[in-house]
């Protein structure tokens, strides 16, 4: 079954409000609805991800993390070093040492 063309409401054209209605009816919705449901739906994501980050965490590389950890204020790098422990950051901090030397050497070059 095709869609009938979408019936334009100035009133609630271009919200996602707008797009459930052209649904009901039967409509294909029109450009400013499906424009606003993307919008919606990127958003909605959004924070469904977000919510899963907060939860379970998130993956940084090795070396974004020891820079954000060396830039960190001191409270917020002691509570990482009881959460992850004096080794693991010790090491981070050597690679990232690491990193930046072979860096420099690269731009000398």
């Amino acid at each position: 079954m095709s869609k009938k063309p979408p019936t334009i409401n100035e009133a609630t054209c271009g919200t996602s409000s707008g797009y459930t209605i052209h649904h009901r009816r039967g409509e294909s919705p029109c450009g400013p609805c499906l424009a606003a449901r993307r919008d919606y739906d990127r958003r909605r994501w959004a924070v469904k991800r977000a919510s899963v980050a907060i939860e379970d965490g998130v993956r940084v590389p090795a070396i974004d993390f020891a820079e954000l950890y060396l830039a960190a204020p001191i409270e917020l790098q002691d509570r990482l070093d009881k959460r992850l422990g004096t080794i693991t950051i010790d090491a981070l901090i050597k690679a990232y040492d690491a990193y930046i030397d072979s860096t420099q050497k690269d731009r000398a070059s």
